[in-house]
């Protein structure tokens, strides 16, 4: 279960005008790189990574209180950590502790008033609160263009195309999409043409929209896209199929994605993201494995003494985000188990 909920303040009209100039020119700086990034040399990407590793952990160790009190029990200054390496000589911190004291992993930066607070129980079952400050916000939107190339190369053309989403009322993505809009614009030209659907819906409802609006792309959650072709594959119902579904948030189970790569042609992705942390890792064309946004994530895979564990070995994921300074999460266990077959 995940819920959302919008920056409190609302904006004038001049403050959403100069708002949408700065954060339209801040993330069209930040995408100038997005489309060649993930196949820069990966030397080059771990600078970056390390670069950024760096400066959080000075950010943590200046502006958060549950950090500095971590670091001085354990006498550790934020020179201790020059590579994402370096991360295991923190304990590895679990959901439990960021639900009992979600405050304390808020930047003295920031508050509760100028950050956009996103809240999940995940895969843990526990309530989180996780606060994001518009810049990592702005940073995630141009680094999901990673996965907007791919899509666009599976379909054959670049620019807009047809996209319907799968959201629940007041999740995630559809809030931060709120966020987007009310601080910044996108001409009409680069914007995607955008329906959704609502898992509460019946399916018959939710398979005439799609046949009304024909998209190229469905996004949302793999278990209900699945149950929505099998549904119409059992009742004999048309579906205009999309050439492309990129799934994430659960599993698409095997039964339905072979019914839809089989009888409905369709080419399926699908990407690995959290309330934690946006941009976790996406799959290319050849779907073979995850791309990890090493630039905006650092990621560990241990055991269940907070161990790395050798590739090819399953474990618990843990990673640290490089990009928000608002709740600061280093060396942090998702809930999620993983198998990491390549180590950088």
């Amino acid at each position: 279960m995940r819920r959302a909920t919008p920056l409190s303040a609302p904006l004038t009209e001049l403050k959403v005008l100069i708002s949408s100039l700065y954060w339209n020119t801040y993330t069209l700086w930040h995408a100038r790189r997005e489309a060649m990034l993930p196949y820069r040399p990966l030397d080059q990407i771990l600078v970056m990574r390390d670069r950024r590793l760096r400066r959080t952990v000075e950010h943590a160790y200046r502006n958060v209180p549950f950090y500095r009190r971590l670091f001085d029990e354990l006498d550790l200054k934020p020179t201790d950590f020059q590579t994402a390496d370096d991360l295991s000589k923190l304990p590895v911190i679990r959901g439990r502790d960021l639900a009992g004291d979600p405050l304390g992993f808020l930047s003295s930066k920031y508050s509760e008033d100028d950050t956009l607070e996103l809240s999940t129980t995940g895969t843990t079952g526990q309530f989180k609160r996780i606060f994001f400050d518009s810049a990592a916000l702005f940073q995630a939107r141009a680094a999901g263009l990673r996965k907007r190339h791919v899509v666009s190369r599976l379909l054959g053309h670049s620019g807009s195309y047809r996209e319907l989403a799968v959201a629940r009322e007041g999740g995630t993505w559809p809030v931060i999409r709120d966020f987007y809009r009310a601080r910044s614009c996108v001409p009409r030209r680069f914007d995607l043409f955008r329906a959704t659907i609502s898992p509460a819906d019946p399916f018959a409802k939710n398979i005439e929209v799609i046949n009304d609006f024909r998209p190229e792309v469905i996004v949302g959650f793999g278990a209900y896209i699945g149950a929505i072709f099998r549904f119409a594959s059992e009742k004999g119902l048309e579906v205009k199929a999309p050439k492309v579904v990129h799934f994430g948030g659960d599993v698409l189970p095997p039964p339905e994605k072979r019914l839809m790569e089989e009888d409905y042609g369709i080419t399926i992705l699908s990407s690995f993201q959290a309330c934690e942390a946006l941009n976790i890792a996406f799959q290319c064309e050849e779907r073979s494995g995850f791309h990890i946004s090493l630039d905006q994530v650092a990621v560990r895979v241990v055991d269940s003494e907070g161990r790395d564990v050798e590739p090819g070995v399953s474990g618990n994921l843990v990673l640290s985000n490089l990009t928000n300074r608002a709740t600061v999460l280093l060396n942090y266990q998702l809930g999620d188990r993983v198998t990491c077959l390549l180590y950088t």
